[in-house]
């Protein structure tokens, strides 16, 4: 499901012009990390009480675990791109 929604991501942004994501495992490993956090307590504070150590965007929306991984991957990224628009707003805005 992750190569999925990686090509299905960078097929998008190709379409746009954008570069592709590129993979960094240090980010990977972290992320992961932060998905099994989430998944017991909702929010931008780690368990530990410490700021998480990059901006992110915990996705909105909800995705079918009955479909194929490819279709999985494409609800994901559906949720990521469409439910998140003004918190990725709100993180570029703070980068500039």
């Amino acid at each position: 499901m992750e190569d999925s929604f990686l090509n299905q991501l960078n097929t998008l942004r190709e379409s746009k012009g954008i570069r592709p994501f590129s993979y960094d495992e240090t980010l990977h490993s972290y992320a992961k990390l932060r998905a099994k956090e989430t998944l017991r307590n909702y929010s931008h504070v780690r368990p530990n009480g410490e700021k998480t150590k990059f901006g992110e965007v915990l996705a909105g929306g909800t995705a079918s675990a009955y479909g194929s991984p490819e279709i999985t991957a494409k609800e994901i990224l559906d949720c990521f791109i469409y439910y998140d628009a003004a918190v990725g707003f709100n993180l570029i805005a703070n980068f500039y």
